[in-house]
């Protein structure tokens, strides 16, 4: 079976696709069942033949071998994937690794895993052709960096890639290692630089975002990157605007960053002919010309209204894209033509198009199947689980990560509509600080009349109560900070493994700080809260 990594929790299904892909093996010699991770790649080559193909037969060319990967691999009929000569090659393992970490056996390394996928016939670093290695192993720094500097004088390999993943051999010292909360301590990614272009700055477009913000948006000359052309490049704030001294008429030089976002680098101060102007950030609102302000301490600029239009715009824009309740087919298009006709005024009000169903039929361009589609997609988010429907609701500082994080505290609809959660408990909560603490309480507090709005049109789904482990260190809460011989992640298992709850931050409700060298600053606040310092030893008797 094969699956895209999706979200990275959920993907789409392309296992007739992928078995068109000819190097990957229909059989291998293991009988339980294993993910083998890897990735699909178009050759340079093969894209340039391809586009050929496409031209001779009056078809659209692709913009870039990546683009047309991808859309091989989601293709209706399976035979267009054949024809398109895609490659895979396997770079993980889990299960294998998960297994290795714990052996004795000196060949638990992360090239013999690799070696290991070579023989049961995928493709890996020894059989490309003409010699290209895609895994090597290195020893010291040194050799690294001496590999990454020759890499610039030679093609690396057949098809385009943006850097290099570096890992520690050794599988033991993966679980040593452990993992941050976005990515593993025992790999770390190189990026090549990016391809530049240059251009020049037509003019500012002050773009009002779902939560106020007010972003400089560049409108430039059209400059083709990396296959891409490009007409529009984030300028991020008008701080950045002002530390790299851009005017609207300068000549830039612009690249994708991470070869996905288009970015302004800096101006060509050479190239100026006096008549480049000033870029002012706005006094008053584009859109409902309110006045603009800035936080304290914070770089953004605001719009200060709540009610204006264009943050409504992009707030519905938000709850009903992936981002939101993911409601198929919804196009901000639509949105603003409802918007306009009334029958959309807040994101309650999408769960009540239904009854302008005889109004769409009138509507030049749209017909009834296409009205049917739409009301079918509504309606099948009716019912919604309670991650995502505060990542919907398009507060600030909280997508679809920390709605997930913030899923377990509320257990029905009046812990949504009487909120009593306080600054310290949503602190407690993994990665939110005081300033996103304080802003979750506001929102909730603020909008109340729409969530009983929307709670009167949708059903949401609350995770179970699991009963707490009974343990030595039920009810008990423990953060851990400092370094220890052991990881951290470890230290963790521990305690939920006897019942205790982990926090990521130290407050007043803390029972154990859990304190290796190195503690700082968690320390200190423990001691200024009184919370209970311990160390390893000491948990270590606490649990016997």
């Amino acid at each position: 079976r094969a699956l895209t990594r999706g979200d990275g929790q959920i993907g789409e299904d392309i296992t007739l696709n992928v078995r068109e892909i000819t190097n990957i093996p229909q059989t291998i010699p293991y009988t339980e069942t294993i993910e083998v991770r890897g990735e699909v790649v178009m050759s340079r080559a093969s894209f340039d033949e391809l586009n050929q193909r496409r031209l001779q037969s009056w078809e659209k060319l692709f913009a870039n071998p990546r683009n047309a990967a991808s859309g091989s691999l989601r293709q209706l009929d399976p035979t267009v994937t054949r024809d398109r000569d895609l490659l895979f090659f396997a770079y993980s393992c889990p299960d294998l690794e998960e297994l290795h970490k714990t052996s004795i056996s000196e060949e638990a390394t992360y090239y013999s895993l690799i070696q290991k996928l070579g023989a049961w016939g995928f493709q890996t670093s020894k059989q490309w052709q003409k010699g290209e290695l895609f895994f090597e192993k290195k020893t010291g720094i040194e050799s690294i960096v001496t590999m990454i500097h020759e890499m610039g004088k030679k093609p690396v390999c057949p098809f385009d890639i943006d850097g290099l993943v570096i890992k520690i051999n050794d599988l033991h010292l993966w679980p040593v290692l452990g993992m941050t909360s976005h990515h593993p301590r025992y790999a770390i990614s190189f990026k090549f630089p990016a391809e530049y272009a240059r251009t020049r700055i037509i003019e500012i477009e002050h773009s009002v975002g779902r939560t106020g913000t007010i972003t400089p948006v560049a409108h430039v000359e059209p400059v083709n990157i990396m296959g891409v052309t490009v007409q529009h490049a984030t300028l991020h704030n008008y701080d950045e605007v002002a530390k790299k001294d851009l005017r609207i008429g300068d000549q830039v030089f612009i690249h994708r960053a991470g070869e996905v976002i288009p970015e302004i680098i800096a101006p060509i101060i050479e190239a100026r002919t006096g008549r480049e102007e000033i870029i002012i950030p706005p006094t008053h609102c584009p859109i409902c010309e309110s006045p603009t302000h800035k936080e304290w301490e914070k770089i953004a600029l605001l719009c200060s209204n709540p009610a204006c239009p264009a943050r409504e715009m992009q707030a519905l824009e938000w709850f009903v894209s992936k981002h939101g309740v993911d409601i198929d087919g919804f196009w901000p298009k639509q949105i603003e033509l409802f918007l306009e006709l009334g029958w959309v005024t807040d994101m309650a009000s999408i769960y009540d198009l239904r009854d302008h169903r005889d109004e769409f039929l009138l509507v030049e361009w749209y017909k009834e199947k296409s009205v049917d589609n739409l009301m079918t997609a509504i309606e099948a988010k009716r019912t919604l689980p309670i991650d995502r429907f505060i990542g919907a609701l398009g507060i600030p500082g909280v997508g679809k990560r920390t709605a997930k994080l913030l899923a377990p505290l509320f257990h029905s609809t009046d812990d949504i509509l009487n909120f009593q959660l306080s600054i310290e408990t949503l602190e407690a909560v993994k990665d939110i600080g005081p300033g996103t603490a304080g802003t979750i309480s506001t929102y909730f507090e603020t909008h109340k009349h729409l969530l009983e709005r929307l709670l009167a049109r949708v059903t949401i789904v609350f995770p179970e109560v699991v009963e707490k482990s009974s343990g030595v260190l039920a009810g008990k809460t423990f953060c851990v900070t400092g370094t220890f011989d052991i990881s951290r992640d470890d230290i963790h298992a521990m305690v939920e493994a006897n019942g205790g709850e982990v926090r990521t931050a130290v407050s007043g409700n803390l029972n154990y700080l859990i304190a290796g060298e190195n503690a700082g600053s968690k320390r200190e606040k423990a001691q200024t809260l009184g919370v209970s310092i311990i160390g390893l030893e000491d948990f270590k008797k606490m649990i016997g």
